[in-house]
């Protein structure tokens, strides 16, 4: 655990430097927004603001340690205790819906206590606790029940904290400074979810392969309790954060109700449902890809690995991309945008299990579909999250996350059911398609819908510019990343052409020592010729002679045959 905290320290003190910020020697006050109500109101230095930014993303990638060891494999660990489709689709709905009603406990515990950041390191270090059951249910009764009721508490805890931390970390951030920020922050955390995920699979997989069949339990073991540890670490670096005053009037205090009353009438009431409607349709597939891969189509935990790595490893490579145009064009219009895709991932599964089942191709053409799922939810996740904080006070903020998050949850839960009905109702197989793969065409066919119904809804907040969407899914989907890509390759091409050049000039230089070297060498192997003839063994002499004749012999009798065959005929 120390390694890990010194080595986050070391990553990020470097990179603040880099910027040009001295780590040991801010004391400047930060400038507040508005003298009345504001924000920063908690009079924190710019010491403590900095901490604070350091610590949250050493926080978030411990954080990211956990989802890798522990959230990404609940599905496997299902499947292997033996849960059946319409089980997937519970674990994977009913929970988090469950969870999500326990935002609104989160945003009234802040209101009481006022006390954000001991909000938040309760029920964070009361998360890392549900990963301890965990150990003993396959040795208990295996029961997918038991498995549900755990990881229902476990989200209880991720969302009453939400509502808490959103707020803490939103007053923490200027806005000026909130795109590039966040952009910074998912890049360097998320690098630790796919070095997670990578060793989680490999200890799966080597407990696979060992002939005991209770040792992939041990397997499991250990995944849950590096996901315990990760969380720890996660929660240790949220102490030494500091959290700005909080202020709370009973004037933007708001009931459910009202909250549902306006949905139609605010943007951010019309973000929420553009949100949750897509929740509703990703989540009619998303809990069965995973049982796709591992029953369907036989994959290996390896195989699941990798698959569950790319979108991983592209979020991380593209994060950075959706900020920089986040900046430029609006988070409304990257939104809207990286929705348009995301409906196309179950369609790359679709064409994957139709066309190509049974052949090896099929693997990577969903390593591809899952390609664009990075590059999309990158976008998505980036933009949704930096929407909320431009569209809804700082003083409302805890509660309205908490009501958004309620109607999530429903959407997620909604969707997770519609698509575990569709898993045990629909014909087994119809003109060949099975019916894994009749859900994933029903959900990307509800993902495309969403964004198509609220385009004219949703207003962009910060950056006010007439944009037309097709050519900017266009844009920003196909022609700037080719261009990226051709750009890059055409970089790579001139520093390889440079270094060959630097190479044979630098060839060019030796090549006096190496002429003399040469020289030497051949004279050396004259001198050694006779030597070498004279410890040479006989029977190999006179074998060479006996070989050499008959070559000779051989060759006069070829062109001997040559001349006779070139005589005219008479």
């Amino acid at each position: 655990m120390e390694v890990f905290m010194n080595i986050m320290n070391n990553i990020l003190n470097n990179k603040l430097l880099k910027k040009g910020i001295d780590t040991e020697n801010m004391h400047e006050k930060m400038r507040p927004n508005n003298k009345s109500r504001n924000e920063h109101d908690g009079e924190l230095t710019s010491r403590q603001v900095e901490d604070t930014k350091k610590y949250s993303i050493i926080d978030a990638s411990a954080y990211n340690v956990m989802a890798g060891f522990g959230e990404q494999y609940i599905t496997p660990f299902a499947i292997k205790l033996g849960a059946s489709n319409f089980e997937i689709g519970i674990l994977s709905s009913i929970p988090s819906f469950i969870g999500s009603l326990f935002q609104i406990v989160g945003a009234r515990l802040t209101d009481h206590y006022r006390d954000r950041k001991k909000v938040v390191l309760f029920f964070a270090f009361m998360q890392s606790i549900m990963y301890l059951p965990l150990f003993i249910v396959p040795f208990l009764t295996k029961s997918i029940l038991l498995l549900t009721i755990i990881f229902s508490l476990y989200l209880i805890c991720s969302n009453a904290a939400a509502p808490a931390w959103n707020s803490w970390i939103g007053a923490v951030i200027p806005d000026s400074e909130r795109a590039e920020y966040f952009s910074r922050r998912n890049r360097i955390s998320l690098t630790f979810l796919p070095i997670s995920v990578l060793l989680a699979g490999l200890i799966l997989n080597y407990f696979t392969n060992i002939n005991k069949p209770d040792d992939i339990w041990l397997g499991f073991g250990i995944l849950f309790g590096m996901a315990f540890l990760g969380r720890m670490v996660s929660w240790y670096y949220l102490t030494k954060q500091f959290e700005p005053k909080y202020e709370f009037y009973k004037e933007d205090s708001f009931s459910f109700k009202d909250f549902l009353k306006r949905l139609p009438e605010t943007n951010f009431g019309n973000f929420v449902m553009f949100r949750s409607l897509v929740a509703f349709a990703v989540m009619i597939a998303s809990p069965f890809f995973a049982v796709y891969m591992l029953r369907d189509l036989g994959f290996n935990y390896i195989q699941y690995t990798i698959i569950v790595l790319v979108p991983m490893l592209i979020k991380v490579l593209t994060v950075k991309y959706w900020g920089k145009y986040s900046r430029k064009i609006g988070t409304r219009n990257i939104m809207t945008v990286s929705a348009f895709l995301i409906a196309f991932i179950p369609l790359g599964w679709f064409i994957a299990g139709y066309f190509f089942f049974g052949h090896p191709i099929i693997f990577f053409i969903i390593m591809a579909s899952e390609m664009i799922s990075g590059f999309a939810w990158a976008g998505f996740e980036l933009s949704t999250f930096n929407y909320i904080l431009e569209t809804v006070s700082p003083p409302k903020r805890a509660r309205a996350i908490a009501y958004f998050n309620i109607v999530f949850g429903a959407a997620v839960l909604v969707g997770g059911l519609l698509g575990s009905y569709l898993a045990i109702s629909l014909p087994i197989s119809y003109h060949g398609i099975s019916i894994l793969l009749m859900v994933f065409i029903i959900s990307a066919v509800a993902r495309f819908m969403v964004p198509l119904l609220f385009l004219s809804k949703l207003k962009e907040v910060v950056i006010k510019k007439d944009i037309d969407e097709t050519k900017l899914f266009i844009d920003l989907v196909i022609s700037r990343p080719l261009h990226s890509a051709l750009h890059q390759t055409a970089n790579i091409m001139l520093l390889a052409e440079e270094g060959i050049a630097k190479a044979a000039n630098g060839a060019k230089r030796f090549e006096p020592i190496i002429g003399q070297m040469i020289e030497g060498i051949d004279r050396s192997l004259e001198h050694a010729e006779p030597i070498r003839k004279a410890i040479e063994p006989r029977i190999i002499r006179d074998s060479k002679k006996k070989h050499y004749e008959e070559l000779i012999k051989s060759h006069e009798r070829i062109n001997k045959d040559f001349h006779y065959r070139k005589k005219p005929k008479r």
